[in-house]
């Protein structure tokens, strides 16, 4: 999902630039999304590394099995409060794709039908006035 968002949001900013009607506030839209599914992504990676120290606790002076664990249930904290977020605005990201299909889509496609072929015409290049005199 973190991925797809990306590259509509992509699509979208180009779709912006050549100014598409609408397509700045969806950009936005995604932005936010993106951000929230990409600080859900590196928690995800996180909790993997604690998981694997848990596995493998370091013997040194300090280190205890419960600070792993406090931090593991910080992250898992974290992970479902931004996870309830992005599901909060799962309908209006639906209601964004279906937009894009509807209505932008169609403005920023290419035309499907046959085109005659593109010709190559070689045309002369003027030289400077210097390299003709040499």
């Amino acid at each position: 999902m973190r991925i797809a968002t990306k590259k509509l949001r992509y699509v979208l900013e180009l779709a912006a630039d050549a100014r598409v009607p609408g397509t700045r506030a969806l950009v936005a839209t995604l932005k936010r999304a993106q951000e929230t599914l990409g600080r859900l992504n590196d928690l995800h990676v996180i909790q993997g590394h604690v998981a694997a120290v848990q596995l493998n606790p370091p013997e040194r002076h300090g280190a205890t099995a419960r600070g792993l664990e406090t931090i593991a249930r910080t992250l898992e904290e974290e992970c479902r409060h931004l996870h309830a977020r992005f599901i909060k605005h799962v309908p209006a990201l639906l209601e964004l794709a279906e937009l894009c299909r509807s209505t932008i889509a169609p403005q920023i496609a290419v035309p499907t039908g046959r085109r005659a072929p593109l010709k190559m015409v070689r045309t002369r290049v003027a030289r400077p006035v210097a390299a003709r005199r040499a």
